[in-house]
């Protein structure tokens, strides 16, 4: 089906995918994707392995302005749902929402763009509409804070989990997904990046071993905060961290003239700033530790197959970790004094203290 494949300006990577369905019901001239979230959160995730309907569903997902994650996740909590009995036609407009069913995918996607009956729904998310119709189905809401989560599963790959679990914004992998301690050669790179005794700290040569994930996350989330702000991509740029604060110094130093951008150390700061900021205005709107989880299923039901085999997600170990670098309060999550006036974010300081929300 791939015909071609498209880039940003000047770029030799190249992860736009370009498709053509030449016949059938699924016949289009031109697609975008779908990617690897596509595929997973239409396909695999729905036990769904009709590429046509997958790229025709991603396809809808574009035009529609919907995000395929979300879309996708939502569809296959209704199917959890619907075969366990908490969910029945007579709540689905009548549709029978089966595993592997590819025929109502693009029925669906129309009616969560459109919020046409039961679509009006779906369109608000798995977890406010599984507040809407309770019965238990609540518990099969694969989220955090309200988003669906990507691909990757917290129990096989802890420090993904840890990274969901703390993202200000829900589960999204985009903003602390490290490969250091998922990919071999990632792993060996990582040696040679920081060395060996940071390596070692870092815990990555054990994806299943919640020790050291604290300080991976901290890490992360701080380099990708620099790589979002200087509009640069994750695809070219960061995965599996290929460049560093090292690489990104000089040049950004050179094309602002800012003498803190041409150091490595005050980018990193920027990152951290960036990072804290973002926590604190959350901690703000009332958010804390409790907040910074995962679903029930990851933190208590084993993985049943697989090489994780019996893996759950050791979550409060790795979150004092983090916290304990992110400069948090163990208990609370909430920021502490000392670690906001470090990062000269002394008028967020004081707000929080209105609040009483200061450590």
């Amino acid at each position: 089906y791939r015909i071609s494949k498209k880039s940003c300006f000047d770029c030799f990577i190249q992860c736009k995918m370009v498709h053509h369905i030449k016949a059938g019901s699924y016949k289009c001239t031109l697609a975008g994707g779908p990617e690897y979230e596509g595929l997973v959160a239409l396909g695999s995730n729905l036990l769904i392995d009709d590429l046509e309907a997958i790229i025709h569903a991603n396809q809808l997902c574009n035009e529609y302005g919907l995000d395929v994650i979300s879309a996708g996740k939502v569809i296959g909590w209704v199917m959890e749902c619907y075969e366990r009995g908490l969910l029945t036609k007579e709540d689905t407009d009548g549709i029978e929402f089966r595993w592997g069913d590819s025929s109502l995918l693009a029925e669906i996607i129309q009616k969560i763009a459109t919020r046409d009956g039961f679509g009006d729904l779906l369109a608000e998310g798995a977890l406010r509409a599984s507040k809407a119709i309770g019965r238990g189905t609540e518990r099969y809401v694969i989220h955090v804070k309200g988003l669906e989560a990507s691909a990757q599963d917290g129990r096989a790959h802890k420090s993904i989990g840890l990274a969901h679990a703390v993202n200000v914004r829900g589960a999204d992998h985009l903003r602390g997904l490290c490969t250091y301690d998922e990919l071999p050669w990632a792993t060996k790179f990582a040696y040679e990046r920081f060395g060996e005794e940071e390596a070692k700290k870092m815990v990555i040569d054990d994806r299943l071993d919640p020790k050291g994930k604290g300080y991976l996350t901290w890490v992360t989330e701080n380099f990708y905060a620099v790589v979002d702000s200087i509009i640069t991509c994750k695809y070219g740029a960061m995965w599996p961290m290929i460049y560093y604060f090292e690489d990104f110094a000089p040049l950004l130093g050179a094309l602002t003239g800012v003498p803190e951008h041409g150091d490595p150390r005050e980018l990193a700061r920027i990152g951290e700033r960036i990072c804290v900021l973002r926590r604190c205005f959350n901690i703000r709107e009332g958010l804390s530790r409790k907040d910074d989880t995962l679903p029930e299923r990851m933190l208590k039901e084993p993985l049943p197959s697989g090489p994780a085999k019996g893996q759950v997600v050791e979550l409060d170990l790795m979150l004092d970790e983090y916290y304990a670098h992110r400069g948090c309060d163990l208990r609370t999550g909430l920021p502490k004094r000392d670690k906001l006036e470090e990062l000269g974010l002394l008028e967020v300081a004081r707000e929080l203290e209105k609040m009483d929300k200061l450590m």
